[in-house]
């Protein structure tokens, strides 16, 4: 699917549908800050500043709590019934995409320490992990059997959570999205594992062979920093090891980045073909056949400068300028200038 949107909640009418949103743990667990002094128990004891309380702040829930188990169930059943109710009036095209609920954590950590949720975690430094998924299939559970098929998604790996650990088995109607969010780090390891780091692609492995449904949340960078041709790469990744959906978060509107989402956009109908022969024929069909190798090789020349650079996470001004030397914009000006010499109407 490819869909659009704007985060400040101004919305194109292009192929919108009931989004089941991000980050919604808190809220299908109908747990609101003001609730905190009335139920503490239901929120998270973390350490901060060499002490432990409960806090509503930066933070997720309690996940051994039984009031909030029992709020994830009936927020999923509500939302599947509002979906069947609403089914005679609206587009139900992607309802595939939309009959999923959120349990996402909070784009945050705070997982919980008190003695019940780390009895359940156990010792060792997947004890988060342990205890996430232990809620995430309790509910899955639950919902199951309530609503047989039905499914809820969240975020994983992504911020705390990183792998489940290798005895535990995640339920059949779990979704996890994997976030790409650190896009390179330049280390020999990191190089065997391209388009991701180690630690990723070994996270991600492990999610799926714990039973999870795998889909993927990938990142452009940010504002005029110039876009590798990584996410090309990755997309082929998960098209080859069955992510059943695409979703990318577009950080920015420049001019460089049609042509890798055209790709995308092509490549995800049809994920059988080459993504780099896709981008080779957007370039020849809209710079024309000669300029679009010229625009094609300063996309490569950008992406070979970004193999070189240690990190990259979310692009800044200091990224733009180690994929962007002098020496480059030096040779791609000079050629730029000689093509638009030659080069009229659209092409131009």
């Amino acid at each position: 699917v490819f869909h659009r949107s704007i985060h400040q909640g101004h919305y194109f009418d292009f192929n919108n549908f009931s989004s089941p949103a991000g980050h919604s743990l808190r809220t299908k667990c109908k747990l609101n800050a003001k609730d905190l002094a009335k139920e503490p128990e239901r929120f998270p004891l973390v350490t901060r500043d060499f002490k432990q309380e409960r806090t509503a702040s930066a933070s997720q829930i309690c996940f051994t709590n039984e009031t909030n188990i029992r709020n994830a169930v009936e927020s999923c059943v509500e939302h599947f019934n509002k979906l069947e109710a609403s089914r005679s009036s609206r587009n139900t095209d992607l309802d595939e995409i939309g009959d999923v609920v959120d349990m996402s954590l909070a784009d945050c950590g705070g997982i919980c320490e008190c003695a019940e949720c780390r009895k359940i975690g156990g010792d060792g430094p997947l004890w988060r992990d342990r205890l996430v998924w232990h809620f995430m299939n309790r509910v899955a559970r639950e919902l199951n059997a309530k609503m047989p098929g039905k499914k809820i998604m969240l975020f994983a790996p992504y911020f705390e959570l990183t792998k489940p650990p290798a005895d535990m088995k995640i339920e059949p109607n779990i979704i996890a999205i994997a976030c790409r969010s650190l896009a390179w780090l330049n280390t020999p390891e990191n190089a065997l594992s391209y388009p991701f780091i180690k630690d990723h692609r070994d996270n991600i492995e492990a999610t799926a062979k714990a039973g999870a449904l795998m889909q993927c949340y990938d990142y452009f960078l940010w504002t005029e920093t110039p876009q590798p041709l990584a996410v090309l790469d990755a997309a082929r990744y998960y098209a080859q090891n069955g992510f059943k959906r695409y979703h990318a978060e577009v950080m920015q509107r420049n001019e460089l980045l049609w042509p890798l989402l055209w790709t995308l956009a092509q490549f995800t109908w049809d994920s059988s073909r080459d993504p780099y022969r896709i981008l080779d024929e957007f370039c020849d069909q809209y710079y024309g056949p000669a300029n679009g190798k010229l625009v094609l090789g300063i996309l490569k020349g950008i992406d070979a400068n970004s193999r070189n650079m240690h990190r990259i996470i979310y692009g800044g001004p200091a990224d733009a300028s180690y994929m962007l030397p002098d020496s480059f914009i030096a040779e791609w000006r000079a050629k730029l200038a000689d093509a638009r010499k030659t080069t009229k109407g659209t092409e131009l």
